[in-house]
């Protein structure tokens, strides 16, 4: 006899008992699973993962809102159906009502509204637990924070399931029961149970003969042929609405603390009125078919609706006959758009590629001569050409907020959300859309949930979490507020500062509150002035070259201060020798040496890859070694002598930047300062490849800051002209002491000044990046120009 692990919520047990009447007739047992009220969160998924053979899984609004189902579902669905041995049917939930008869509750997750109900839905319950944190005891600590974690990770992991549902394919109850249950037997290879089953049911019914099965069966899935891929639940496809009158979906009985089911936001009129707002931006702009385009596309998504439809038929009266063809009246329930066959072609298979690709590059010189209006017409053209091409709405946004927001603050939403249709999961792109909301349209409770959508995908995330520790405080719950503001700083120390230490601590009756500052479009909160880091806000600082000259005296000034030092060089006796000085000397400052060569990637990779715990979050990356070999004119330069040159002040600057930038990125937080050199701005003779060596490392200090200001790094550089307590000149000649007396006849800077100006960047409020620091010692105009008078310290 075949067994059948059935899994479903308890509130769905009718329609379990049901399959398990119908089928158990033609000997197949069930074994039911569904979690009970006083489980610990997680067992459910994990007992079904222990089990052995055929799973049925009826996924239903009960379902997806009880945190004991929840919990680790997604891990679940990963495990059964890479074994293929699981089913999922989609039901309705349903509904006690205080009668004590139930309702029909909709079980959707195809359309963007649907899918963000339950993406909202665990993260508002993740962000009602964190306001009663206060509250928990201390005793009850770890075990509240265990549950809030259970919530985050639900509410991170509900739109990877969705995709992974539609990607991979479902079934539907009404199609389920419809074709007697023919997918099931299908599924799961029981073939001859069927045909038992079929018989059966014949004397109740005519039933279809058994070899109509792999029609049957063809009819109920939804394949991945048919469906468009769900890239995450903010991807609106449109589903046809079940017949049956319904409640919306309302949360299920769950025993887990759960915390009461957060309201949902009237939204659909805000959006209506956002879309008509923006549709008639572009045709004031010049665009009336995307203007059209928008208010048609308005019109079938909320075919009811008497405004929306209204402003499409006015706006169709203004359209321009020559400027293009009147197009088809939206759908209405007579007249249903046609089938996507006797469609026109759409933008992506009707062009060929190679357009709007020419486009993109169009637009791409347009942002870099600096001409924004011509750029956005030219993305705007790539989009309407391929609405998929890969980056082009994240490029309209970074174009429209830095440059046109202006002119297109509600364009900018637009634009904002067709990039989180792609990327959904993208944080920054989420935590952008809650600063416009905040900053520029004045929605601050929708700014508030977008703020809370960008702590739950990045929990470490500090500027949201200041974010809303202002909106908190906005809000009047100063409490709340003041405890948001010292998690933010927890996270990210250099958020502390004495103006928002009081204006968190300011007492409900004292002087009118302070407004707070504004937050910038790119990624990170403006900061208002703050103080230099003091050693209690202790950064982790790697520097490279740290042997000798610029680099000690570099390691040595950031020790001074008490900060965590990774020292990196090629001499490991000199590493250990200036760590032992440091820890007599400043004791405050933690050590750890990493003796390798910046020329090789594989050594790079080996030690910054296996850093010990507490020293893998770099704060500054000072890439300072570097080297020049050599002083002769191009025809007569020696090749060894440009490889080493190359592969030090180049290869190995990347090599380093390559491994440690990504965590930056990641913790969106952290300083790369390039030590660069006068020689990287005016070349000298017989410098050629040394200077053409700092010539890159200025394109590439200038290149870095532009990938990685949206990610809240900083990027800036150092060039000082001619430096003694060094080894340059000495190495440059290859240990010619005699050749390498070249500071005699004049005070050039020493390797402690050019330390000062490195840390002087490093310790620059937050929202301050400096981009560069040229210096000279007094007696040095440029490379060629020099006083060679005598040094005024030795006369």
């Amino acid at each position: 006899m075949t067994t059948i692990h059935l899994l479903y919520a308890l509130e769905n047990r009718d329609l379990a008992e049901r399959i398990t009447a119908d089928l158990g007739r033609a000997g197949i047992t069930f074994q039911h699973h569904t979690a009970q009220p006083h489980d610990p969160p997680g067992r459910l998924a994990a007992h079904m993962e222990a089990t052995s053979g055929p799973v049925l899984w009826l996924l239903t609004d009960n379902f997806l809102k009880n945190p004991l189902c929840m919990a680790g579902a997604w891990k679940m669905y990963q495990t059964l159906s890479g074994q293929q041995r699981l089913l999922v049917v989609v039901a309705h939930g349903r509904e006690v009502q205080p009668d004590g008869s139930s309702q029909l509750v909709a079980t959707q997750f195809e359309r963007i509204g649907d899918a963000i109900k339950y993406m909202n839905y665990w993260q508002d319950i993740f962000l009602k637990s964190a306001d009663r944190l206060r509250e928990v005891s201390i005793e009850q600590r770890e075990a509240y924070d265990r549950e809030m974690e259970v919530y985050r990770l639900i509410a991170n992991e509900v739109s990877e399931l969705f995709t992974a549902l539609r990607n991979a394919g479902y079934t539907r109850w009404e199609a389920f029961k419809a074709d007697d249950y023919a997918v099931f037997f299908q599924q799961f290879g029981l073939l001859d149970h069927y045909a038992n089953y079929r018989r059966l049911a014949a004397l109740d019914a005519e039933a279809p003969p058994v070899e109509q099965v792999e029609t049957a069966v063809a009819r109920s899935v939804v394949s991945v042929a048919q469906t468009p891929v769900f890239a995450g639940p903010l991807v609106p496809h449109p589903v046809e609405e079940p017949a049956e009158v319904m409640a919306p979906p309302t949360t299920g009985a769950a025993s887990f603390t759960q915390p009461e089911a957060p309201q949902e936001t009237a939204t659909a009129e805000e959006y209506i009125r956002q879309t008509i707002r923006d549709a008639w931006k572009w045709i004031e702009k010049g665009y009336p078919e995307r203007g059209l385009d928008m208010l048609r596309r308005l019109t079938e998504e909320h075919p009811g609706h008497a405004i929306a439809l209204a402003e499409y038929h006015r706006a169709r009266a203004n359209m321009p006959e020559q400027k293009s063809p009147s197009p088809a009246a939206p759908p209405t329930a007579e007249t249903p758009p046609p089938p996507a066959s006797a469609q026109p072609p759409s933008p992506s298979n009707g062009y060929a590629p190679t357009e709007a690709d020419a486009y993109n590059a169009m637009g791409d010189n347009a942002l870099a001569k600096g001409d924004y209006l011509l750029a956005k017409y030219c993305w705007d053209r790539v989009a309407d050409l391929n609405p998929i091409f890969p980056g082009v709405y994240r490029k309209l946004v970074d174009l429209i907020t830095q440059h046109l927001l202006d002119d297109y603050r509600e364009t900018a939403v637009h634009y904002i959300e067709q990039a989180l249709a792609a990327e959904p999961g993208n944080a920054e792109l989420h935590y952008r859309y809650a600063v416009l909301l905040r900053e520029q349209l004045g929605q601050p409770e929708r700014a508030r949930q977008l703020f809370g959508t960008v702590v739950v995908l990045q929990p470490d995330h500090a500027e949201a979490w200041l974010a809303l520790a202002y909106l908190t405080q906005e809000a009047g719950d100063a409490k709340q507020a003041h405890d948001l503001y010292q998690h933010a700083c927890a996270l990210h120390p250099l958020l502390r500062t004495s103006e928002r230490d009081a204006f968190f601590h300011l007492p409900a009756e004292a002087a009118p509150r302070q407004s707070p500052p504004a937050l910038a479009l790119q990624g990170t909160a403006a900061e208002p002035a703050v103080e230099t880091p003091t050693p209690t806000q202790v950064l982790t600082v790697l520097i490279t070259g740290a042997t000798s000259g610029i680099g000690m005296a570099t390691a040595e000034v950031f020790a001074r201060h008490g900060h965590r030092l990774l020292l990196v060089g090629r001499r490991a006796e000199r590493l250990e020798a200036l760590r032992e000085r440091f820890a007599t000397e400043y004791p405050n400052a933690a050590v750890l040496t990493l003796p390798f060569d910046v020329r090789e990637a594989a050594a790079v990779a080996e030690y910054l890859e296996h850093l010990p715990e507490g020293w893998d979050e770099i704060d500054v990356l000072i890439n300072n070694a570097g080297l020049a070999k050599g002083l002769a004119p191009i025809h007569e330069g020696r090749l060894e002598h440009w490889d080493t040159m190359i592969d030090t002040n180049i290869k190995g600057l990347l090599y380093v930047t390559r491994a440690v930038a990504p965590g930056m990125v990641r913790r969106r937080r952290g300083h790369i300062i390039n030590v660069s050199s006068s020689a990287g701005k005016e070349v000298y003779p017989n410098g050629n490849v040394y200077c053409a060596t700092k010539f890159a490392v200025e394109a590439l200090t200038r290149g870095m800051r532009l990938d990685l200001h949206a990610y809240n790094i900083r990027v800036s550089q150092v060039s000082p002209g001619h430096t003694e307590d060094t080894e340059f000149a000495l190495t440059r000649f290859d240990g010619d002491a005699e050749r390498a007396q070249i500071y005699n006849d004049f005070q050039p800077l020493k390797a402690a000044d050019v330390a000062e100006a490195v840390y002087f960047i490093a310790t620059r409020p937050p929202h301050v990046n400096v981009q560069d620091i040229w210096l000279y010692s007094t007696q040095q105009a440029s490379a060629m120009l020099i006083d060679r008078s005598g040094r005024p310290d030795r006369s």
